[in-house]
């Protein structure tokens, strides 16, 4: 990776925990699950940006699992939203086929959730508790697919005078 892409990588990373941090919605108490702007930010850089820049929703997430109380999930986070931003972006970088890009999304909603269910399941608690996260995480992620989508438009038409 060029410094550019570097320090680009490190600035995303920085905005997702930032965002993540101090902007989200808390829609399952018991479960822990948030609508955040960090997995919203995460399919828009998917879906406009080189996939390089996809290791930049797992390190701002993992960081803020790290920083917040949910040091367990760290390892999962990290490796699920890589995954999650890799497969959207493998399927529908720059894509202007809005059925693409939606399944794109579903299905890294899916791998990621798995991915927490199976962690949870096998690791933290058992595949009862897991499953009633598994349902949360996948609500909250089809949320912020549908808000990225929503403003997928505008950070296409914003990033189109960048050189990033």
């Amino acid at each position: 990776m060029s410094i550019k892409k570097i320090v680009v990588t490190a600035m995303l990373s920085a905005l997702i925990f930032v965002t993540t941090t101090f902007i989200n919605i808390p829609v399952f108490p018991s479960t822990g699950g948030l609508i955040h702007f960090g997995n919203i930010f995460i399919f828009l850089i998917a879906l406009t940006m080189d996939k390089e820049y996809s290791l930049s929703g797992a390190i701002g997430l993992t960081l803020f699992d790290l920083l917040n109380s949910y040091t367990i999930w760290a390892p999962v986070t990290f490796v699920s939203r890589f995954l999650m931003a890799y497969i959207v972006n493998k399927l529908a970088y720059k894509s202007n086929n809005i059925i693409r890009i939606i399944a794109s999304m579903l299905i890294g909603t899916i791998v990621c959730a798995l991915m927490y269910y199976l962690y949870e399941s096998l690791l933290i608690s058992n595949f009862y508790v897991a499953l009633a996260s598994l349902l949360s995480d996948t609500i909250t992620l089809v949320i912020s697919a549908f808000i990225a989508l929503g403003l997928l438009p505008l950070v296409k038409r914003m990033l189109k005078n960048l050189d990033i």
